[in-house]
């Protein structure tokens, strides 16, 4: 394993980390890596930056969210001072 040079330039480094979880899901978890010919620690790790990537998309919206929201109420504010 080691690190790993992705498309960002960013390395992959390897962690460690227990999950707390069923058995039962557990080895749900280690089929469906396995199905998809993938170790489990990089299927762990797809989904980690899904998750992560879904995420910084969230905080995105709700940051513009944010911006266009003030900048509504400066607009709001200035039609009523004029």
């Amino acid at each position: 394993m080691g690190t790993t040079k992705v498309d960002d330039g960013e390395k992959k480094r390897d962690h460690m980390a227990r999950v707390s979880v069923t058995d039962s899901v557990w080895a749900e978890f280690k089929r469906a890596a396995n199905r998809r010919r993938v170790p489990v620690t990089e299927y762990l790790g797809t989904l980690m930056d899904r998750e992560v990537t879904r995420l910084r998309a969230v905080a995105a919206r709700e940051e513009s969210l944010s911006v266009t929201e003030a900048a509504g109420a400066l607009a709001e504010e200035k039609s009523l001072t004029d």
